[in-house]
């Protein structure tokens, strides 16, 4: 199907791949934040280290759960994402 694009769809199908990429990869950036020593390792409500796995997301994201207080977060917590269920479809407005 791809030998049979145009120059000019080529270059738009490219264009979209990009896009696809640079949301896909701030997705990631964001869930990476919880992970061993980014700025969401701790938690967020009383700063304890002592966390477990505690499920994912509807979004698949990694949710944390805090052995001290009990808050759970994810890596999205306190972040523009917190609360979004499509994270892709409000990326694609964001990132350019």
């Amino acid at each position: 199907m791809l030998a049979r694009l145009t120059p000019q769809e080529l270059r738009q199908a490219e264009a979209l791949f990009v896009d696809a990429r640079k949301r896909a990869e701030a997705v990631l950036e964001i869930d990476a934040r919880a992970d061993a020593d980014g700025p969401a390792a701790s938690c967020p409500r009383c700063g304890g280290d002592a966390r477990t796995r505690w499920g994912r997301t509807r979004t698949s994201a990694q949710r944390w759960h805090c052995s001290e207080c009990g808050a759970t977060w994810s890596g999205r917590s306190g972040t523009p994402l917190a609360r979004v269920h499509r994270p892709a479809w409000w990326l694609r407005w964001r990132v350019t």
